[in-house]
């Protein structure tokens, strides 16, 4: 079987037109594709795959793109330029149409060429990646029309920037929520810091016992990466209310096969779950509110805004993996590695997309 796997693999990859993969094996070195250089860009495409454990051939045969990458991610494979390589299944992705899952579900780093700098998300590079994040929290206060005497719900609390943004700017009131006792006590210190304590609260709670635990409605709801519109709805003023959700989503012409499928992310990072399309998430909030909370507007945030942020991000994750990290498994760092390239490389080709919603509470009902 691996000898069968390990043919069929080799003559996929014979196909391979567009940049050059070398396949180092304990018994042979082999070279795929006829030319180095992009075709368009004239960018150096040349990757070199080292294969340490002959489990890969099978892997990859069996799962594709998912045995790919458990292979990276256990070391039976290593890979110099995991971007480059990305890219040059993209570039032969017709030669590859044998290796659909893969060429579906890496179809995501076409041509990263540097946009223009946007509102300093291209700043990253000198080290702003807190510029970046800062300019996110004020675009969603913004959306949220947060003024000074807002009672506001935030969904997740995360680190507490946030809340700790919104008080700084509106001078509002925040109860915010997390399942996570880490996340609540480092939020709690950085309130303390900040000295906003006196208005900003993080409860231990389950999003969904939120009716019962605040009798009061809020005047603004927020949410970064969490959407539940029906329990916002009953949290949320009658009439004059606006909850915010910044929200990744799919493109509307892959969620049908998307949500058939199981990727190397629904997989090993968030076993479960799903990116909406912008219309499954429309419907759902309609049907679920009654048509109660009516879609105001919906931002597309952009690829290039993220870029930069994403890069910093795996950059910061790698470097500070030895002394922030430790002892954790080696087979962490490639896995989050692998993650955190996927994510950049599908913003960059537009696969996922980020955007803010905004809901205002239906004056007609």
């Amino acid at each position: 079987m691996k000898t069968a796997a390990r043919t069929t693999i080799i003559s996929l990859l014979s196909k391979i037109e567009f940049g050059q993969i070398k396949l180092n094996t304990k018994q042979e070195s082999l070279v795929f594709g006829k030319s180095k250089v992009h075709p368009e860009t004239d960018e150096e495409l040349a990757v070199v795959i080292e294969v340490v454990n002959d489990a890969f051939w099978l892997r990859m045969f069996l799962l594709s793109d998912i045995g790919f990458a458990e292979a990276y991610m256990v070391g039976d494979i290593q890979v110099d330029r995991l971007d480059s390589l990305f890219k040059i299944f993209i570039l032969n992705r017709s030669n590859l149409s044998e290796m659909s899952m893969i060429t579906s579900s890496l179809r995501y780093l076409e041509r990263d060429v540097p946009g223009l700098p946007i509102q300093g998300y291209d700043l990253l590079g000198k080290d702003r990646l807190e510029l970046a994040q800062y300019e996110k929290l004020d675009l969603i206060i913004e959306k949220a029309k947060i003024r000074k005497d807002d009672r506001v719900l935030e969904i997740g609390s995360g680190w507490g920037s946030f809340a700790i943004r919104a008080v700084e700017r509106t001078g509002c009131r925040v109860d915010t929520v997390t399942l996570s006792i880490e996340q609540k006590k480092l939020a709690e210190k950085r309130i303390r810091q900040a000295g906003l304590e006196d208005r900003i609260t993080v409860h231990l709670l389950d999003y969904r016992d939120l009716p019962n635990k605040f009798v009061t409605p809020f005047d603004r709801i927020v949410s970064i990466e969490m959407i539940e519109a029906v329990v916002v709805e009953r949290c949320l003023k009658p009439k004059i209310g606006i909850a915010v959700f910044q929200v990744i989503t799919i493109p509307e012409s892959r969620f049908d096969s998307y949500v058939k499928e199981v990727d190397f992310i629904r997989k090993w990072i968030f076993p479960g779950g799903i990116l909406p399309s912008v219309t499954f998430m429309t419907n759902a909030i309609s049907k679920g509110t009654q048509n109660r909370l009516l879609i105001e507007s919906i931002q597309n945030i952009g690829p290039r805004r993220l870029r930069a942020y994403l890069r910093e991000w795996e950059s910061r994750f790698k470097r500070n993996f030895d002394e922030l990290i430790a002892p954790c498994l080696v087979k962490l760092i490639l896995k989050w590695s692998k993650t955190l390239i996927e994510f950049k490389s599908s913003n960059a080709n537009g696969s996922i997309i980020l955007n803010i919603l905004q809901l205002d509470s239906n004056l007609e009902s």
